[in-house]
């Protein structure tokens, strides 16, 4: 009995299948793909909500884990006077 092997390259990994793996990877990686697209069509229509995000994302990052005191007085005072421009 012959069995038909299918050779797969993922991120430089080399995957050899048999016939009935082949359908789960190929469900896998069409889906992964999709999602992938989806993704990067939404972020090239919404760079600047993107880039808030990802801003927003870094300045959370840092503060907790980080931040020294020095560095939280600082952001404190740029808080502060952010809220004033802001307000009005």
């Amino acid at each position: 009995m012959q069995k038909n092997l299918h050779l797969y390259t993922i991120d430089s990994i080399i995957i050899i299948v048999n016939d009935k793996f082949k359908n789960y990877l190929e469900r896998g990686i069409v889906a992964e793909n999709k999602q992938t697209d989806a993704n990067k069509r939404w972020q090239e229509k919404n760079r600047e909500h993107t880039r808030y995000l990802r801003n927003r994302s870094t300045a959370r990052s840092f503060i907790k884990k980080q931040a020294t005191h020095d560095d939280i007085a600082e952001l404190e005072a740029l808080i502060a006077d952010r809220k004033k421009l802001i307000s009005g």
